[in-house]
């Protein structure tokens, strides 16, 4: 875990702070870290918004309690399920919010200092008779979503939790829930939570619904992710460190190297396809690694920056047309031309 923490401070993702023996490493999320963030916030705003006949999404700031079953009592989640039943919207359905607090994230190997706490929230309606097989199919689907995005899939373990010990009462019996966690360096992490509820099992909401209902709901602390992925990513390949971030993910998904950084005719090559890239919606790494001593030095940078691929432009680019495109996981580099670029590297981060 030290080791895990040295390298993603060293490539500015975190800022740790040392606190007491007793007490857990104290982290802050720097500037790569936020762009991976928000990344990762746009692909669960994505996830399922085609495939479920409503979606809506709200920004409120609204905390979520940690007791699973306390959004049932919460007076936004009552008036949602008024305004469905008013509206006789057709299930299954689902709402996603995003939820604003300012309590810090505590986990049992570290601690996350952050100005706001951010919870994701989705929330799946469904008719009675359906929701333990909604209930099954979503924290499969969830589990799938989160190792696709890790660099080791073999992580993610999907454990069940008794909400009973929550409350002791005869409607959390027939709840169910689980936790998708990720064990990384020794240590676990809470990714999600997933909770089914029979809603009109409960007293104050069965006078609202027009019929039985059940909801699935799945609670993602971006905080307390963000920092999971980023520690999954850290790999040692034979004396080799490696940040292996999801390429869709990833804040800098390209690097342009000039092969002679005295040469302006070249530079201005790397410039205009700096341009064309930037132009695409790739996010290029900006700043100038490019003037180190060596290549291995670049490409040492590059990969603990997570910099999923790239792009060599050396002195015979300007007679052949021809680059070369370094792979950060396979260290191997193909020959490509300069007018296939653009549409080779987005297939790439399409796939």
């Amino acid at each position: 875990m030290r080791r895990a923490l040295k390298l993603l401070s060293e490539s500015e993702y975190l800022r740790t702070h040392s606190l007491t023996e007793k007490n857990p490493t104290c982290i802050e999320f720097l500037k790569n870290a936020k762009v991976y963030q928000d990344q990762l916030l746009n692909h669960w705003k994505l996830f399922g918004s085609d495939s479920i006949s409503h979606y809506n999404e709200i920004t409120s700031n609204v905390e979520v309690n940690n007791d699973r079953l306390s959004f049932l009592k919460d007076e936004h989640f009552t008036k949602r399920l008024e305004k469905y039943s008013k509206q006789s919207i057709c299930l299954p359905d689902m709402a996603k919010t995003v939820c604003y607090g300012t309590e810090s994230v505590q986990n049992s190997c570290f601690f996350i200092k952050s100005s706001k706490d951010i919870k994701l929230v989705t929330d799946y309606f469904t008719h009675a008779s359906r929701g333990r097989d909604m209930f099954y199919n979503i924290q499969r689907e969830r589990k799938i979503w989160w190792m696709r995005y890790s660099a080791d899939p073999s992580r993610y373990v999907v454990e069940s939790f008794d909400v009973s010990e929550e409350s002791r009462d005869e409607f959390t019996k027939k709840c169910q829930s689980i936790t998708i966690k990720s064990k990384t360096f020794g240590n676990t992490i809470e990714m999600e939570t997933i909770v089914l509820a029979h809603l009109n099992e409960f007293g104050q909401l069965n006078t609202i619904l027009n019929n039985d209902v059940s909801v699935v709901r799945s609670v993602v602390d971006l905080n307390l992710a963000t920092a999971g992925l980023l520690l999954d990513g850290v790999t040692d390949e034979h004396g080799r460190d490696v940040l292996k971030l999801n390429r869709k993910l990833a804040p800098y998904q390209c690097l342009l190297v000039s092969g002679e950084i005295s040469n302006e005719i070249l530079n201005e090559l790397c410039v205009h396809l700096k341009y064309v890239l930037n132009r695409a919606g790739l996010r290029l790494y900006d700043n100038h690694i490019s003037d180190a001593e060596d290549v291995g030095s670049i490409w040492s940078k590059a990969d603990v920056l997570g910099i999923p691929y790239a792009v060599i432009v050396e002195k015979n680019a300007l007679k052949t047309g021809l680059l070369r495109l370094r792979n950060r996981d396979t260290t191997l580099s193909e020959t490509i031309h300069i007018s296939d670029l653009k549409p080779y590297l987005l297939k790439l981060f399409k796939e």
